[in-house]
């Protein structure tokens, strides 16, 4: 019986595709705490430069993660799929919604020049790639 169970769970294992795999990993994702303003001490210290290579690899993640979730899973979907919560397609819709979220965050964290927060972000969606 024992092994029937483990033949059965390495099969079921087998069957998730690497995108739904994604989109649980997405959708199992915690969002970078805020903490208290940077003193401009911190901020004075951060090139624009580095800035700006953070900001834009994290827009790139979420571009191709966004990408590579719609291919996967929008494609010739009927509309009660996407509000049955239980549905694949479900999952990708909220996943892209937490996709949106995310670079709403680094967007913010841009604009304040909170490289911390960009690297947390960056590195919660990187391994998803």
């Amino acid at each position: 019986m024992k092994k029937i169970m483990m033949l059965l769970a390495l099969i079921l294992a087998g069957c998730s595709s690497p995108e739904a795999q994604t989109v649980h990993a997405i959708n199992t994702l915690s969002y970078p705490t805020r903490t208290a303003q940077q003193p401009a001490s911190v901020t004075a210290n951060i090139s624009p430069d580095d800035l700006e290579n953070q900001y834009s690899s994290n827009e790139l993640l979420i571009l191709r993660l966004r990408s590579k979730i719609k291919a996967a899973s929008t494609d010739k979907i009927r509309t009660e799929e996407v509000f049955d919560t239980h549905t694949d397609v479900a999952q990708a819709f909220n996943a892209l919604s937490r996709l949106e979220q995310f670079q709403a965050l680094n967007t913010v964290y841009y604009s304040e020049k909170d490289m911390k927060g960009m690297d947390e972000i960056h590195q919660k969606l990187s391994p998803l790639i």
